[in-house]
């Protein structure tokens, strides 16, 4: 009995999985709001890099297609693994990546992320707070809301990086931070913040904003720039974001992890090593666009109310 019940679970995940990735994809029924947008650098139709105006306020946008199979996302940590510390530029150098950005909050004392992280399919850290990014190594991506220090079956995803609070949930804003577990974050003070969305044409947006707003204002601005689903990332003096080369915000001190993209599958194979030590790619993967095996135990995105 409790095998069939595991096995129904995990195949209603699965489906769950399925579901919310052809419903990002279908195209958005008006067009996102972006005052003075200009493309300034971009890999094709990958990854490109734009700077301008959303409801007026400055921001750094790298947007990546995610329907394009040559497109990878990753998460790396600082040498040394958890609970080091290492420059963003540092980090830059040893992955290469064509763009990226700063990764979920950690501790200034222990210098552990508040949020779960899995690299390669294996769990780095088991973080207490947030939303999670779960992206499986074909590239369906789910938010996936979890509750206060709640222990998550990640095994149906390859890649997860788990931030927060929630800022975009099915279209509509979602910022309830004390109930993910924030009860110290200062979501009504005006700084430099950080956030991940999905577009519902399934592209990833990374977004590093230029003036200080409030964590409201973001949702707002990630809404207005199509976002289907969007969580914060760290933010303050840890926003950091890069493009092919170029630093477009540098953090004024060490981080501890940092969400990447690759524009070529054969620079994210060749990187894979930096990402975390000790921590490779597993043996047997599926290909790009077919879903990992179901597994039991794994809650459906979305799932947990706000």
């Amino acid at each position: 009995m409790l095998r069939d019940g595991l096995r129904s679970r995990s195949i209603s995940a699965f489906v769950a999985l399925l579901a919310s990735f052809l419903l990002v994809a279908v195209p958005a029924g008006s067009a996102p709001v972006r005052d003075h947008m200009r493309t300034l650098a971009r890999v094709g139709d990958r990854v490109a890099y734009r700077q301008g105006f959303v409801l007026g306020v400055g921001v750094n946008v790298i947007e990546a297609n995610l329907a394009d199979p040559e497109v990878r996302i990753a998460v790396m940590v600082a040498r040394g693994g958890i609970g080091r510390a290492e420059s963003f530029a540092s980090m830059m150098r040893r992955a290469q990546p064509t763009a990226a950005i700063t990764g979920t909050f950690f501790g200034l004392k222990n210098r552990q992320p508040t949020g779960d992280l899995r690299v390669h399919g294996q769990d780095l850290f088991r973080g207490f707070v947030g939303t999670a990014v779960a992206i499986t190594e074909g590239n369906l991506v789910a938010f996936i809301d979890t509750r206060r220090r709640e222990k998550v079956d990640w095994s149906l995803y390859e890649t997860v990086i788990r931030g927060g609070p929630r800022l975009v949930k099915d279209g509509a804003f979602a910022v309830r931070a004390r109930r993910q577990g924030f009860r110290t974050l200062a979501v009504r003070t005006r700084r430099h913040r950080t956030a991940v969305g999905l577009t519902r044409d399934n592209r990833l947006l990374l977004v590093a904003v230029r003036q200080g707003i409030t964590l409201y204002e973001l949702a707002k601005v990630m809404r207005a720039m199509g976002a289907y689903h969007a969580v914060a990332l760290d933010g303050g003096t840890s926003t950091a974001m890069y493009f092919r080369g170029r630093h477009i915000a540098n953090p004024r001190r060490v981080l501890t992890n940092a969400l990447l993209i690759y524009a070529s599958r054969e620079a994210y194979e060749r990187a894979a090593p930096e990402f975390a030590p000790g921590v490779l790619p597993r043996a047997g993967k599926p290909s790009a666009g077919e879903p990992p095996a179901d597994r039991p135990g794994t809650p459906a995105p979305d799932r947990a109310p706000e």
